[in-house]
């Protein structure tokens, strides 16, 4: 059973109980306070001894986009202070190690720096390839001489956008 009581807040103050903080967020060590209170009556508060760790510099730059065949070494994208253990992940929460970091496909992949404490640093880097796409055209390739030969199309069947090395066609002798 909670020992708070129904309807309670929860409010978060300084050393020195003059100055309510913004959440429940703590940005450097130090004590702070707990209040509980149920309407404009204070019930109670609580002084809490808050230790805050160092997370390790992690810093990613995103990889620019390649087309296959190419692939991208995500162990090129960090940058990290010395010392720092640098591991590389599949999911956010790091646990399905990658087994190289040439990636050879798009997606949200993970860089984790540990500096020995409790409080690693884990960060996403995303990474697109390109397919590597054949675009479709519906040509006649037969023509006869001095026909006119109809304009090259710049957008593909399949929808792919773009333009001709050479523009024209020729039937002429």
């Amino acid at each position: 059973a909670s020992i708070i009581p129904p309807g309670a807040i929860i409010t978060y103050w300084d050393a020195t109980l003059t100055q309510q903080l913004s959440g429940s967020k703590v940005l450097a060590t130090g004590i702070y306070y707990i209040k509980i209170g149920v309407g404009n009556l204070c019930i109670d508060s609580k002084p809490v001894d808050v230790t805050v760790l160092p997370v390790p510099r992690l810093d990613i730059t995103n990889p620019p986009a390649v087309c296959e065949p190419a692939t991208v070494d995500i162990s090129t994208v960090y940058s990290a202070d010395a010392g720092t253990a640098i591991t590389f992940y599949q999911d956010s929460g790091a646990t399905i190690t990658l087994t190289s970091t040439m990636i050879s496909e798009s997606g949200t992949y993970y860089i984790k720096a540990d500096n020995g404490g409790p409080c690693p640093a884990i960060k996403p880097v995303d990474v697109v390839v390109n397919k590597h796409v054949t675009p479709q055209f519906s040509l006649r390739n037969t023509y006869c001489l001095n026909e006119t030969i109809q304009t090259l199309p710049t957008v593909s069947n399949d929808g792919i956008k773009g333009t001709w090395n050479q523009s024209s066609v020729s039937s002429a002798a």
